[in-house]
């Protein structure tokens, strides 16, 4: 925070003459505490620096304020007042694939407004978009699924982005996604936005955004499933000449199909892109959690059907090879060589069963071995053996939530990958001695080996108390892991692997 009294840290509309009177960044050495290093890029309303904060010897990317006479003087107050509040809204948020903001304030001795955030040493997914065009399937999902995560992690939390883009989405040098920026969102229980007014980037824009109706997390996946569609076929879904054109298309046309720009996409990838573009919110992923279960299940191999026989077994009327699906090739080609190791012992014991005695000519053995005895049905003869000898027994993973109810009555809500599996009455303490301990609940509950995301909500049974978080974890296989849920009154939820 700034050192300012605290009598100066909020301008009044009397400031707005000295507020206006700087209208550029230019030639600064330092704001507030903050000592500016370099200009690490700028836009319409803002610049961003690389500073150090010396009271903790840490470098941040300063975003500073810097309307340069866009808006009227009191409008400009208005615009800085929901800069700060949002901005500290943002600031609750605490996920690895979100940039962490540190500070926000108003520096009086310079007229600016800035936020202190998280420096991300790296760059932008635009900077390599412009750069490659289009990038790999694998890296575009993992990117996507992390900024997914976080925009979960935000919803939760009453706060939506409004600004999901490329230049939005940093980089570090692992590969590592961080999604930046939460300067223009705005918190559900905030009231500060213009009736009219457009924020956000339009090539990126929901249709909801255009028609500047009530926003929620499904305008954000939209946003980002322009960012997925760019990425992995090197074209926006909505391009136009000019504004009206282009929000003409995001309202009322539909994008291309993905393939008719990348024809090696998967059509399962190519459907979960079209659904994140569904005009109708309704229609499209209601939250980041599905969202990211869709495009992980969309990289699961596809269903074939794989010949077991060898055409040299074919009978010789020309009937069809037997055939039974496969989930994979390789399990395909492994049924393939059990079923034929089967035929070969079909073969052998149909020889030794008609293996001529001495007084048989040897022309009649030669004749009935040409037409050995073969199993009538091949699937029925790899039925009588392991029903799937390439399988292994996998041993599933368990997510145990843990909850100390000090309400009178609560519902514990628990989703797991967007899919609600718990919905539990928890009741707290018996007696004025025990309600300071609480009533501890524990509750397993059997999920896959994997990553999985995972939310909880509590609910009070007065109504006054409602609070839920998001937490994700790696599960092996066989393993058990407890998420400990703290709720701290009346609606912050904390959650905590152990």
């Amino acid at each position: 925070m700034s050192a300012e009294p605290a009598d100066r840290q909020n301008p009044t509309a009397e400031d707005t003459v000295r507020l206006s009177a700087v209208s550029t960044t230019a030639g600064l050495t330092s704001i507030a505490r903050y000592k500016i290093l370099s200009e690490l890029g700028r836009g319409a309303m803002a610049r961003v620096y690389l500073a150090l904060d010396p009271n903790i010897h840490r470098k941040v990317a300063l975003k500073v304020l810097e309307p340069r006479g866009l808006v009227s003087a009191i409008d400009e107050v208005e615009l800085r007042t929901r800069f700060l509040l949002e901005a500290r809204a943002a600031g609750n948020l605490r996920h690895p694939s979100a940039v962490a903001i540190y500070d926000a304030d108003h520096d009086l001795d310079t007229g600016l407004s800035f936020i202190a955030m998280e420096w991300v040493d790296g760059q932008s997914l635009d900077n390599i978009l412009r750069q490659d065009t289009r990038i790999t399937t694998d890296r575009a999902i993992s990117i996507i699924c992390q900024v997914a995560e976080a925009l979960d992690a935000a919803h939760c939390q009453g706060l939506i982005h409004r600004d999901v883009k490329p230049g939005n989405i940093l980089l570090d040098s692992q590969g590592n996604a961080k999604l930046s920026d939460f300067g223009i969102a705005k918190a559900e229980s905030l009231d500060l936005t213009s009736t009219g007014q457009i924020l956000g980037t339009p090539s990126f824009m929901s249709p909801e955004q255009i028609l500047d109706k009530e926003l929620d997390g499904r305008s954000d996946l939209f946003s980002l499933g322009i960012v997925l569609y760019r990425s992995l076929t090197g074209q926006l879904p909505f391009h136009a000449d000019s504004l009206p054109a282009l929000t003409h298309k995001i309202l009322h046309v539909d994008p291309a199909p993905p393939q008719s720009h990348a024809p090696s996409l998967p059509q399962p990838l190519a459907s979960t892109m079209l659904k994140a573009l569904e005009k109708d919110p309704d229609n499209r992923y209601q939250s980041g959690a599905e969202l990211v279960q869709a495009l992980r299940q969309s990289q699961q191999p596809v269903t074939e059907t794989v010949s077991l026989t060898h055409p040299s077994l074919h009978a010789a009327d020309g009937a069809p090879e037997p055939t039974v699906p496969s989930k994979s090739r390789g399990r395909g080609r492994i049924l393939r060589n059990v079923l034929l190791t089967l035929i070969a012992i079909a073969i052998f014991s149909g020889i030794q069963k008609n293996k001529p005695t001495p007084e048989v000519p040897a022309r009649q053995v030669q004749t009935e071995a040409a037409v050995p005895e073969l199993a009538p049905n091949p699937t029925e003869a790899i039925s009588r053996a392991d029903p799937n000898p390439s399988s292994v027994a996998i041993t599933g993973s368990t997510l145990q939530v843990s909850y100390t109810n000090r309400l009178k009555s609560a519902t514990l809500d628990v989703w797991v990958d967007g899919d609600h599996v718990l919905a539990k009455p928890v009741y707290g303490p018996r007696g004025m001695l025990k309600r300071a301990a609480g009533q501890t609940h524990l509750e397993s509950i059997p999920v896959s080996p994997g990553h999985h995301s995972v939310k909880v909500s509590i609910r009070g049974s007065a109504g006054k108390i409602e609070a839920s978080n998001w937490a994700s974890s790696t599960f092996d296989e066989g393993q058990t892991r407890r998420l400990r849920v703290e709720l701290i009154p009346p609606t912050f939820l904390k959650l905590a692997w152990k």
